[in-house]
C-alpha cells in the first residue's frame, strides 16, 4: 500500500495526496473504476490539514477546568487528560464526539471507527442545513454532478461507481449554457474568473440567473429572473415544463422571475439549443428553506437538458462528509437533541470553537444533556476556555493542495480562524489518547509550473513569478479567504533565490516592486535558497497577490493554477533617501 499516492478519494471525490497507514485506511480502500494512472482511498484534502494532536510533545497547550479552577496543560499531559476524562465518562455513561463537517475523509472516518470500536460513544457529522439538503435533493434525482474530480466517477452515496448520482470534472468552457441559482460570484469569488472567460470566449452562450434580488451575477446575465424568497423550486419546475414545450409555462416563467415574456421565451429557445447546459446551486440560507426541493428540481432540470450541475457548498469538503453520513450511516449532529439518552457523560467538539461553527440555538441544548465538555481546536476562544478540557495545536494555514507552515510568529486573530479549513485528529484517535508520534508530516507544495520562456525570461532581466498553492474554485472555503485574509501576520514576503537576487539587485527585507502588463505589487523580499534560479514565489493568502496573478482551469478539472508569468522585479527607494 502506498503512502501519498494522487487518487480518488472513495468518498469525496477530490484528487489529493492520501495516505493509507492504518487499517481503516486500508478498509476503505477500492480498486481504481478506471483505466487512468491512481488510487482510491481516503481523501487527506491534500494534506493541507492542521495537525490536531498528532504531535503532544509540540502542543500549544490546553486547559483542564475542574470545580472553577483551571490548570494549564502542555505536551503530553493534554493526551493524559483527555485519556483520564473517556476513562471517567466510559464508567458513568455514554459519550458523543461532535465532528466538524471541513474535517478530511480520513479524519471523519477515523473518529467514527474510534466511537464504534469502544461502543459506548457516538460520532457525530455537522454540515451546514444548506449543504446537507442540497446533497439529499441531488442524491434524489438523476443528474450528472460536477465537481472536483480530474479522472473518472464516483459517487455520491456508495464508495462504489453504482449509484444514482455521479460526479465528474467540470469545466465551464464545455457548457452550451449556464443557469445559475443564487449569488454565486459573490458567494465563490473565485468561480467568477473560469465562468466569466467561459461567457466572453463564446458571447452566444446564454447565461441566466436565478436571485431574490439584483445581486452582483445578475450583472452578467442575459435573463436576469428576480424570485420571491423560497420560489426558487416553482420557477425551476416552469423551466422544465418551459422547455419541454408547454407554452402556458413561458408566461408562468416570466410571472414568477418579474420579467417580460418576449426575453424569456427569447433566453428559453437559446437555452434549448445550447448542448451541456450548465445548473449552478448556491444554497443560501436566507434565501430559501426547502433547499432539498430546490436541488431535486435542479436535478431534474439537468437531466431532461443533458446537462449537469455544479453544487456551490459553504462547507469544502460538504461532499465528502456528506457521503461518510450515508455511507457509514453516521448521525447527523442534529440527532443527538432527539437521542433519548439519560446517560450522557461527556462530549467532545473536534473542529472549531463551537460557537463558531455550530448553530448556538442547537448548542444551548447540549450544552444541558452533557455534564462535561472536550473542545479540540486550533485557537483559544472564550467558549474554548470554558469547556472541562481544551486543546490547542499549532496552526498549519490550509489551502487546497499543500500544506504551508507559519515561519513567524502570529496572533490567533478572526482572520486565522475564518482562513483555515479542517483538523486533523485520525492520529489522535488512532492512538487512543497514547503518546503519538514527534516527526511532523507535511505534502510539500507542488512544483509549479514553468513557462517554456523560462531559460529567455532572465536574459532579459525578468523573474518568473509563481503562486504558493492551487485553488479549487468550488472549495466554499475561498469565500472566507477572500474576506478574511487581509490581516494576517507573517509569510507577507515575496521569496525569491540569492541568485535571483544578486541579478536583480535586490537585499534581503527590502521591498520591492513587481510589475506585471500595467499592474504592479508591493511585497518585501525574502531569499529562499531552495528555489530555482529564474524563479520567485508570491504569498496566495495575500488578496492582492490574487489578483496580480493570472488564473486558468488547469487539466484536472475544476482547479484554478496559475503559470507563473515572467514580470519585473525592481527595488523600491527606501524612506529617508536623497
Amino acid at each position: 500500500m502506498q503512502t501519498g499516492v494522487i487518487g480518488h478519494c472513495s468518498f469525496c471525490s477530490l484528487c489529493c495526496p492520501m495516505t493509507a497507514e492504518h487499517w481503516w485506511a486500508a478498509h476503505y480502500w477500492s480498486a481504481p473504476e478506471t483505466e487512468e494512472a491512481g488510487r482510491h482511498g481516503l481523501c487527506a484534502r491534500g494534506g493541507s490539514l492542521f495537525s490536531l494532536l498528532e504531535n503532544p510533545a509540540r502542543a500549544r497547550g490546553g486547559v483542564l477546568r475542574r470545580e472553577e479552577q483551571q490548570t494549564r496543560l502542555y505536551g503530553e499531559a493534554v493526551v493524559h487528560a483527555f485519556q483520564r476524562l473517556v476513562e471517567e465518562a466510559g464508567r458513568s455513561g455514554r459519550m458523543a464526539v461532535l465532528l466538524d463537517g471541513n474535517l478530511p475523509c480520513e479524519d471523519l472516518v477515523a473518529a467514527h471507527e474510534w466511537a464504534k470500536a469502544r461502543g459506548d460513544a457516538v460520532a457525530a457529522v455537522y454540515l451546514p442545513a444548506g449543504d446537507f439538503d442540497l446533497l439529499d435533493g441531488l442524491s434524489a434525482g438523476e443528474a450528472v454532478v460536477r465537481g472536483a474530480h480530474p479522472t473518472g466517477e464516483a459517487v455520491v452515496r456508495g464508495a462504489h461507481p453504482t449509484g444514482e448520482v455521479t460526479v465528474r470534472v467540470a469545466q465551464p468552457a464545455e457548457c452550451g449554457a449556464m443557469l445559475i441559482v443564487g449569488d454565486a460570484l459573490s458567494t465563490h469569488p473565485a468561480l467568477a474568473r473560469p465562468l466569466l472567460d467561459a461567457k466572453y470566449a463564446r458571447p452566444g452562450r446564454p447565461i441566466l440567473v436565478m436571485d431574490t434580488f439584483a445581486s452582483r451575477t445578475m450583472r452578467f446575465a442575459d435573463l436576469a429572473l428576480t424570485v420571491e424568497p423560497g420560489g426558487q423550486e416553482a420557477l425551476l419546475g416552469a423551466l422544465r415544463r418551459a422547455l419541454a414545450g408547454e407554452t402556458s409555462a413561458i408566461a408562468h416563467v416570466a410571472a414568477l422571475g418579474h420579467t417580460d415574456t418576449k426575453l424569456v421565451e427569447r433566453a428559453l429557445g437559446r437555452l434549448a439549443s445550447a448542448a451541456k447546459p450548465l445548473v449552478v446551486v448556491s444554497p443560501e440560507p436566507t434565501k430559501a428553506e426547502d433547499w432539498r426541493g430546490i436541488g431535486a428540481a435542479a436535478a431534474q432540470l439537468a437531466a431532461d437538458t443533458f446537462g449537469s450541475v455544479l453544487p456551490l457548498y459553504s462547507y469544502g469538503n460538504a461532499l465528502g462528509a456528506y457521503r461518510v453520513h450515508r455511507n457509514l450511516g453516521m448521525p447527523r449532529f442534529e440527532s443527538l437533541l432527539s437521542m433519548r439518552d439519560p446517560d450522557w457523560s461527556l462530549l467532545v467538539f473536534v473542529g472549531w470553537d463551537p460557537t463558531l461553527t455550530f448553530p448556538v440555538e442547537l448548542l444551548r441544548p447540549l450544552h444541558r444533556r452533557f455534564p462535561r465538555i472536550v473542545a479540540l481546536s486550533p485557537v483559544e476562544t472564550p467558549a474554548w476556555r470554558a469547556a472541562d478540557l481544551a486543546a490547542a495545536m499549532p496552526l498549519l494555514l490550509e489551502y487546497s493542495g499543500h500544506v504551508v507552515r507559519r515561519r513567524k510568529r502570529s496572533r490567533a486573530s478572526l482572520a486565522l480562524l475564518l482562513m483555515a479549513g479542517v483538523c486533523r485528529v485520525r492520529d489522535f484517535f488512532d492512538a487512543g489518547g497514547a503518546e503519538l508520534p514527534t516527526a511532523w508530516r507535511e505534502t510539500p507544495a507542488p512544483a509549479p509550473r514553468v513557462a517554456p520562456a523560462a531559460s529567455t525570461a532572465a536574459s532579459r532581466g525578468f523573474c518568473l513569478l509563481a503562486a504558493s498553492s492551487t485553488l479549487h474554485f468550488s472549495d466554499g472555503a475561498l469565500t472566507r479567504q477572500a474576506a478574511a485574509t487581509q490581516h494576517l501576520s507573517g509569510e507577507d514576503a515575496l521569496r525569491i533565490s540569492p541568485a535571483a537576487a544578486r541579478r536583480l539587485n535586490l537585499r534581503e527585507g527590502q521591498r520591492v516592486s513587481i510589475r506585471r502588463d500595467g499592474l504592479e505589487l508591493s511585497l518585501a523580499c525574502e531569499l529562499d535558497a531552495a528555489l530555482p534560479a529564474e524563479l520567485a514565489v508570491a504569498p496566495l493568502h495575500r488578496p492582492e497577490v490574487r489578483r496580480f496573478l493570472p488564473w486558468r482551469l488547469d487539466a484536472s478539472g475544476p482547479r484554478l493554477s496559475c503559470v507563473a508569468p515572467a514580470v519585473q522585479i525592481f527595488p523600491l527607494a527606501e524612506e529617508g533617501a536623497a
